[in-house]
């Protein structure tokens, strides 16, 4: 004697419907807050600068500024500053920031009889709370 009988899954069928779209939707969710996390930092760079674009030696007045900040002549390396936000695998991204200008190393490190005036560094300090609280809205525990 044989018994047979038949399961269905009920909300297979939606469930299967919903779930077609989310690697899609993941990885824009990461991809934009990749971007927000990498503005930031950018943002808190930017406050290491002081003074505004200005023409001061074109006017002849010397461009001053605190001892730990950069004072801004013309505003290139402020302007430099951007980001670059790459795929390098699935589910994975990476933001790179930085200036593209040479002289940046110098202003970040140091050189002998100059010091070290940092606006990454800083700037990457300084947003680092901000940064993980954009990372962390990717994900959420369903």
């Amino acid at each position: 004697m044989s018994i047979g009988f038949n399961i269905r899954w009920v909300g297979l069928d939606a469930f299967h419907k919903r779930m077609s779209g989310a690697g899609k939707r993941v990885e824009s969710e990461l991809e934009k807050n990749m971007r927000k996390a990498g503005e930031y930092v950018i943002g808190a760079s930017m406050k290491q600068f002081s003074g505004s674009r200005t023409r001061a030696r074109r006017r002849g007045r010397p461009v001053t500024a605190p001892a730990d900040r950069l004072a801004v002549d013309y505003g290139t390396y402020r302007q430099s500053i951007s980001q670059d936000v790459r795929r390098v695998g699935r589910h994975k991204w990476t933001t790179e920031v930085g200036p593209t200008v040479k002289y940046a190393r110098v202003h970040e490190l140091g050189l002998r009889g100059m010091p070290k005036r940092q606006v990454l560094t800083p700037g990457v300090k300084d947003s680092e709370a901000a940064v993980f609280r954009v990372i962390g809205t990717t994900f959420r525990v369903v």
